[in-house]
């Protein structure tokens, strides 16, 4: 049997009965196989995203500055992947911090690491799938790669969430420009701090996908992280003295 008759077998046919309880807007929709495997995905990522975010035990410190840090861990749920977390403290709150994340029509503009954004599809429920290409700047160490993620949020009364996990939907094939990559795990927390000030912890595992040594990948990651903590704070100002 063919690896893709394969893979086409193990695709669902329908929503689990659990994901239908939790949405069941996403009961009449008609989803293809690949769909339902997307969002289903993303919430399996919410899940342990969220595991993630609130144990703090688990994490190796890996650079610390006075306004942002990195950590690391290794992840049995994405079979032991590689996970980095990253804090970032902004002069911002934290609603005007989500709605500036899903600014995706502006968010190029700011963020010096993507150069491309564009939400391909939406599904009931409140999730998405939304293309990223990396910029030129966050290329040079890897050669340049781009992303399709399903996302969805979740908002609380003082914290934020966003989610993502990589989806593989054939409308929406790899592209000659660059390597597709996959984002195993996407998970960011906002936290208000006072009205005016949040802090952004984002969680996240990329398989970039060709022979690359994973030292190489270590430095790009904390290098092109560095490089988005520096572009949040400074957006954040901006916006604050208009």
């Amino acid at each position: 049997m063919g690896k893709d008759k394969k893979q086409e077998e193990e695709l669902p046919r329908a929503f689990r009965q659990s994901t239908l309880e939790k949405y069941p807007d996403l009961g009449g929709a008609d989803l293809s196989p690949p769909d339902i495997k997307a969002i289903e995905t993303t919430i399996d990522i919410m899940a342990i995203g969220k595991e993630l975010l609130a144990n703090d035990s688990v994490w190796k410190t890996e650079k610390e500055r006075e306004s942002y840090s990195f950590f690391s861990t290794k992840c049995p749920q994405l079979k032991n992947a590689k996970v980095i977390k990253f804090q970032v403290s902004l002069s911002r709150g934290f609603m005007e911090t989500l709605e500036d994340l899903m600014d995706f029509g502006n968010c190029a503009s700011w963020n010096q690491t993507m150069e491309t954004y564009e939400v391909l599809k939406s599904y009931p429920a409140g999730f998405w799938i939304l293309y990223t290409r990396a910029s030129d700047e966050a290329s040079k160490a890897i050669s340049k790669r781009d992303f399709t993620t399903c996302c969805t949020k979740q908002i609380g009364e003082n914290e934020a969430y966003y989610f993502g996990a990589a989806a593989r939907l054939p409308e929406f094939p790899p592209t000659k420009k660059c390597e597709r990559a996959e984002q195993k795990i996407l998970a960011i927390r906002i936290d208000k701090v006072t009205e005016t000030t949040c802090k952004l912890t984002q969680v996240l595992s990329i398989k970039f996908g060709g022979l690359i040594p994973q030292a190489a990948i270590d430095a790009a990651m904390v290098n092109s992280l560095t490089q988005y903590a520096k572009c949040l704070q400074k957006r954040a100002n901006a916006l604050n003295a208009a």
